[in-house]
């Protein structure tokens, strides 16, 4: 089996009480069993987040399987995964600046 990597990039808003709250919610170790139950069934392999002042980066090393609207819509038919924005209060949207994520183009 192959493996592929997505990248994406996100810009929060430039409040670090919103982002001191976003790196503790997706701290290592962090993430409900559920969710990386999600990840790992979805035929993500890996996923690291790297944040950069307000600058958000996330890598996710996928397998064959991996579908980003498959993905998508087994998150809106989780209850962890769709309740997770709540559990964040709304914090995805709030610290988020216009789109959530964008794919990022590999240059090399």
């Amino acid at each position: 089996m192959s493996i592929k990597r997505y990248c994406y990039s996100c810009d929060l808003k430039n409040d670090s009480k919103l982002i001191a709250e976003y790196k503790a919610y997706h701290a290592e170790g962090k993430a409900w069993p559920e969710i990386t139950k999600s990840i790992k069934d979805a035929g993500i392999v890996d996923m690291q987040i790297y944040l950069t002042g307000n600058r958000m980066f996330m890598i996710m090393e996928v397998n064959d399987t991996f579908n980003p609207d498959k993905k998508a819509a087994m998150d809106a038919q989780n209850p962890k995964s769709a309740g997770m924005g709540k559990s964040h209060v709304g914090l995805s949207t709030r610290i988020a600046m216009g789109r959530k994520r964008r794919k990022m183009d590999c240059i090399r």
